[in-house]
């Protein structure tokens, strides 16, 4: 291995005097996610040639990398750590072909989780379900936009039917490969989906009856993102076109220099104060629908966190016109769903009639046993039964039938074979069976608050956390503050080509909701930065200070003095 060059490589990411460098050079190393690629593959490669001894690592090291050792140490417990992790976090100690004996130590972990994670059996690994009701909604758009060519209707057609001809999913459940019946069942079940999702869309006022795009169609296809989740941006479409989103910023009117000069200073503060208010209230909506992170059982634990922090650790509660819009959201998807459970559970009755308990494996001969008589106790009772197809027969014993009123019911009492997850349903559930749900309120409170060190430390999260919600937080916001743009652009076209024709300069107008949207953008970006600011170790605030820049400058090519007389043409 060539040392020199790969401290060039790490001299680019980390100077020579941080803690991390000075480590390399006294044979410890650091690896995680966060840390800079070159430094990781740096320390992975002096590790392999035996130049480093010791490794402090996450879960990064777990899967898909070449480092075998001879003594893994697990120094604390965690929440993330389950038997999987620890099979292969294990497995680097002792490899075949390099070391003839591994060690695993244990330090600061209960023994009976010890005994749990080194005798409990791996995770079965299960086909992720091939279709999410973005890529329908997507799927449907470009199948059905006026201007697409026929090649590529034709390509988007033939990869609508694999998803569903080749779902590599068995909604079966079993280890193995699966038969032809249960590869029938889970195709009939994708196309079932596929159809569940468009009634939604239906339902929402995104696609017409006949599957054409309507108004907010395309407005949702560019919204969506990696950086929000799934349904997020179907519920922000359904609050923007019931008027929600413009009720709460309607009143925000942004103070110009001209008009702190010309109004008094009473008329200021109010202006003021009724702004600060809208953006609150936009960002507390957004933090709930997009940058949604429970709060942690060891936050939830501490009684005296609220007394002692300064900080909001959670994030308040919508208002009554917001929760009732987002339910009503909810309640629609999961009356489509509830639909979907029915039919499908009519598919797989005639298969799997669902008679078998799931622990003990005791089967129940339904067809098998004697009707009671009429007059008995058993048929009064049977006369009284409440009928039901797509609940579990064990779990319709308490008398619900087919009426679902979450999610997580749903998908908990469904009848074995119809395969749910809460995934598949575009839905965002704010309350539970205990009330609202707790979430942190690290990105509202980033931006009251003035030390970055306590918000992190009352929040329960890491430096990590935090800066990756801000990031994708930030980029949403700029994907929907030029959705907002294009918006008014469109909806203003007719008036801007009577304005052009009158020779009249035109602009296009700007409303309260997308002004109070920039303005938000503007404040969560300048948090970023200050983010940032904080990750910066000394020499590099420094360099940043002194304007110094680490490219390099492209030097100005030399004047050629070339002989006038070369370029005469001869006769």
């Amino acid at each position: 291995i060539n040392a020199e060059y790969m401290g060039k490589r790490v001299e680019k990411k980390i100077p020579k005097d941080h803690v991390l460098y000075r480590c390399l050079l006294r044979g410890f190393g650091v690896h995680h996610s966060g840390l800079p690629y070159a430094y990781r593959q740096a320390v992975e490669m002096l590790f392999r040639a035996k130049h480093i001894k010791a490794v402090f690592s996450t879960e990064t090291m777990a899967l898909g990398i070449h480092m075998p050792c001879r003594t893994v140490v697990f120094a604390g417990d965690h929440f993330q750590l389950n038997p999987l992790q620890f099979r292969q976090m294990s497995g680097r100690a002792g490899r075949r072909g390099f070391d003839l004996l591994g060690h695993v130590l244990f330090l600061g972990i209960p023994e009976a989780k010890i005994v749990r994670l080194m005798t409990s059996e791996l995770q079965s690994l299960k086909g992720h379900w091939p279709m999410t009701p973005a890529l329908v909604q997507r799927l449907v758009s470009l199948y059905t936009h006026p201007l697409i060519k026929e090649r590529v209707q034709r390509r988007v057609h033939h990869q609508m039917s694999a998803l569903w001809e080749a779902p590599l999913l068995s909604v079966a459940g079993k280890q193995g490969t699966p038969t032809a019946e249960e590869l029938a069942m889970t195709s009939s079940q994708v196309k079932l989906y596929f159809s569940t999702v468009m009634d939604v869309l239906v339902q929402n006022r995104l696609l017409s009856s006949a599957g054409r795009p309507r108004h907010f169609a395309e407005m949702c296809c560019k919204m969506f993102g990696w950086w929000a989740g799934e349904p997020s941006q179907f519920v922000i479409i359904d609050l923007l076109r019931e008027g929600h989103i413009m009720k709460i910023t309607a009143d925000f009117n942004p103070l110009s220099t001209d008009d702190r000069l010309r109004l008094d200073q009473e008329t200021v503060k109010k202006r003021t104060a009724i702004n600060e208010r809208c953006i609150e209230n936009l960002l507390l909506l957004l933090c709930h629908v997009v940058s949604r992170r429970e709060i942690h059982r060891s936050v939830l634990s501490d009684k005296t966190l609220d007394a002692e922090s300064v900080h909001q650790v959670y994030l308040p509660s919508l208002n009554d016109a917001m929760l009732s819009g987002i339910e009503a959201y909810n309640q629609r998807v999961l009356e489509c769903f509830t639909a979907h459970a029915v039919n499908a559970a009519r598919e797989v009755q005639t298969q799997r009639p669902g008679t078998v308990l799931p622990l003990t494996a005791t089967k129940f001969d339904v067809a098998a046993s004697a009707e009671p008589p009429t007059e008995s106790v058993l048929g009064i009772l049977g006369n009284h039964t409440i009928p039901f197809e797509a609940r579990s027969p064990f779990a319709a014993l308490v008398g619900r039938g087919d009426y679902f009123e979450t999610q997580v019911e749903l998908v908990q009492s469904v009848r074995d074979g119809v395969f749910l997850d809460g995934s598949m349903m575009p839905m965002l559930e704010v309350r539970d069976p205990s009330g609202l749900i707790p979430l942190n309120a690290c990105i509202f409170d980033y931006q009251h608050s003035t030390s970055q060190d306590d918000l992190l430390q009352f929040n329960g999260l890491n430096f990590k956390e935090s800066w990756e919600d801000l990031n994708s937080f930030k980029k949403f916001l700029q994907r929907l503050e030029r959705i907002f743009c294009w918006m008014e652009d469109v909806t203003s076209y007719v008036d801007a080509k009577e304005m052009r024709e009158t020779d009249v300069a035109y602009k296009p107008p700007k409303t309260p909701m997308t002004r109070c949207l920039r303005e938000l953008l503007t404040r969560v970006a300048d948090t970023i930065v200050l983010a940032d600011t904080k990750a910066m170790t000394a020499e590099e605030k420094r360099r940043k200070l002194s304007g110094h820049s680490t490219a390099k400058k492209l030097k100005r090519p030399p004047l050629i003095k070339r002989d006038p007389r070369r370029f005469v043409r001869r006769r």
